[in-house]
């Protein structure tokens, strides 16, 4: 059962009057809640603010994967299924200055980051080549909340010049991959490589 194992973060609503503007936001962050708003699934948007020691507690318990994970976002005596986005932290303290809420259904879209795996099955990764990475995450549509933290790419026998593409990508079933390019590039092998003639660059 998905929801007996959803982390949960409490939520109260937000008075568009007194609680909305920058300096109302600021003496919201101040009293320990962080402004945010819930959106999506068409439905209209809601103002609501969030405890911020619980919310930095679940973004310090999963960095990579805070805004993949489905929450309960608990208010009063109503909860809404949702997935956080657009967290903004403050460039020298990490204090967390707003968080949004997207309302979750099958099909929300996500972006997954890579992981990468496999590399002592690569010769040339074990000799000193590394993968220059052009792109971290992938978009992908959620078909439902069991969304992995991470997308695993296989690096087996990878060799210098070669372009890692979503074909090297472990896709789970219960997701979709929304960018189908099939010039999409996560990254390239590049570094040192060892021949005949010595060590040279590849």
């Amino acid at each position: 059962d998905m929801a007996a194992t959803r982390p949960s973060l409490a939520g109260e609503r937000r008075c568009a009057e007194t609680e909305e503007g920058s300096k109302q936001c600021r003496r919201l962050r101040q009293s320990g809640w962080v402004p945010g708003i819930i959106y999506g699934a068409g439905q209209r948007d809601e103002l609501v603010k969030v405890n911020t020691k619980e919310l930095m507690r679940q973004i310090r318990a999963r960095p990579v994967s805070f805004e993949n994970c489905v929450f309960d976002l608990v208010m009063g005596d109503q909860t809404h299924k949702v997935v956080p986005r657009q967290a903004q932290l403050h460039p020298v303290t990490d204090e967390v200055l707003s968080v949004n809420f997207l309302r979750f259904s099958e099909g929300t879209a996500v972006s997954i980051p890579f992981r990468y795996v496999n590399e002592e099955a690569s010769s040339a990764l074990k000799r000193g080549s590394y993968v220059l990475q052009v792109t971290n995450y992938l978009k992908v549509a959620a078909m439902d909340e069991d969304i992995p933290a991470e997308l695993e790419v296989d690096l087996t026998g990878v060799e210098p010049k070669d372009v890692i593409r979503l074909s090297r990508v472990n896709v789970p079933s219960n997701v979709k991959v929304l960018d189908t390019d099939p010039n999409f590039v996560i990254g390239t092998v590049v570094g040192v490589r060892v021949s005949g003639k010595g060590r040279g660059r590849a």
